[in-house]
């Protein structure tokens, strides 16, 4: 027969077993797949004329089962032409650079930046892919967003490492920026 002492001490092993458990799954769950923006520079209180830097960083190493991270995969930047204009792209674009495609640079999108390579990347954390930067061009609202999401251009899906097949469904994210409309700063450049 148990003891009611043991039965309290049973009860505690079982529910921290349970609790680790469940913490486990979800730690493991909890940094999946993610292409994201992240500020390299400050992005608030600009003005007309400041300039700032935008970092790209891809992450495909803990989806459960995949330990290939991904093959490669594109994406679109979007953000709103008329109080950003995108002025210099510099890809840090790991892997094969016959996987990879700078993107094409439309009115409000950077199209189609796609990275790749056959030995898989992004398999041990944050990848650098790149660092885009923007000119704020007019302060006429409070903020702005700059946003990251999948392309339905050239880049294509995101591909697991593992099985070369699989498409693989990453988070993305934007970045807001905010404008200080009575502000001309360091440029010099008056808005018309």
């Amino acid at each position: 027969m148990i003891s009611r002492a043991n039965n309290h001490a049973i009860s505690r092993f079982a529910c921290k077993l349970i609790g680790t458990a469940a913490l486990s799954g979800l730690l493991a769950t909890a940094h999946a797949a993610e292409v994201v923006l992240v500020p390299a520079s400050p992005i608030d209180n600009l003005g007309v004329g400041d300039v700032f830097d935008l970092n790209v960083l891809i992450d495909f190493s803990d989806i459960p089962g995949n330990p290939g991270g991904t093959l490669g995969g594109g994406f679109d930047l979007d953000f709103d032409a008329a109080v950003l204009t995108h002025f210099a792209l510099s890809s840090s674009i790991p892997g094969d650079p016959q996987m990879a495609r700078d993107p094409d640079v439309l009115e409000g999108l950077l199209e189609s930046w796609a990275v790749g390579n056959f030995d898989g990347i992004a398999t041990a954390g944050q990848v650098l892919v790149g660092t885009v930067q923007f000119r704020v061009s007019s302060t006429t609202a409070n903020q702005t967003q700059v946003s990251i999401g999948p392309t339905d251009s050239l880049g294509g899906p995101w591909i697991s490492g593992n099985d070369f097949v699989s498409e693989l469904a990453p988070s993305y994210n934007q970045v807001t920026i905010t404008l200080d409309p009575d502000s001309l700063h360091s440029s010099g450049f008056e808005s018309n």
